[in-house]
């Protein structure tokens, strides 16, 4: 983001603001590859935080992330997995054992990654039949892009978590061909497969290329 604006930051000393610019600067020269990785490093000294700098962290993570007027599906799954992992809840018990359980929440999942990994309607469309109409009940569509809410993708993970491991990974897999079935992988669609799996407590599964 703005260097700029990144003086605006609430709960933040004079002092770290001053060391700001010199840390992004570090962290983009790393390259995009390393943002999850880092953020594993740094979360266990996170974990140990006492409840007020912890709430001013959370605090800040969300003005960085509205800074710029909208939050983007990465943005959104991280700042839910690092909610999840500072403030950890209780393990999902498995209640849903059929796709068709979930069916809406799946739908949504899966239209929401279909728009992230392509921009053509017409192969969204194909491979919204190729793969995700396979796990849902006769008749489900494409969601449009305007009708994916994120907030609603809160709910959707929250049950994919319940839903038994050999069904986590059905669906998980399905995730993972949507994003190789134009034969290559970007960095931010290997991060979000990543986000999604940890949200969801599963494994991720490999991604090779085509090649």
């Amino acid at each position: 983001m703005d260097v700029e604006k990144q003086r605006f930051l609430p709960a933040v000393t004079p002092a770290d603001k001053q060391k700001l610019p010199a840390l992004v600067e570090q962290i983009d020269a790393l390259g995009s590859r390393t943002r999850l990785p880092l953020i594993d490093l740094a979360l266990p000294a996170l974990q140990r935080l006492d409840a007020v700098p912890l709430k001013q962290l959370l605090t800040n993570i969300d003005w960085l992330i509205k800074a710029d007027g909208k939050v983007t599906l990465f943005e959104y799954l991280l700042r839910e997995l690092v909610r999840k992992r500072l403030q950890p809840h209780t393990t999902a018990h498995v209640t849903y054992t059929r796709f068709d359980q979930l069916a809406g929440s799946l739908q949504l999942l899966l239209s929401m990654l279909i728009h992230y990994t392509s921009q053509d309607a017409v192969p969204q469309q194909k491979l919204f039949q190729s793969f995700a109409a396979p796990l849902l009940p006769n008749g489900r569509q494409l969601i449009p892009l305007e009708r994916c809410s994120l907030s609603a993708l809160t709910q959707s993970l929250t049950q994919v978590r319940a839903l038994t491991p050999l069904l986590k990974k059905t669906l998980l897999d399905t995730c993972a061909d949507i994003i190789l079935a134009d034969g290559k992988v970007q960095v931010e669609e290997a991060e979000l497969l990543r986000l999604i799996c940890l949200l969801a407590d599963c494994p991720v599964p490999p991604l090779t290329e085509t090649p």
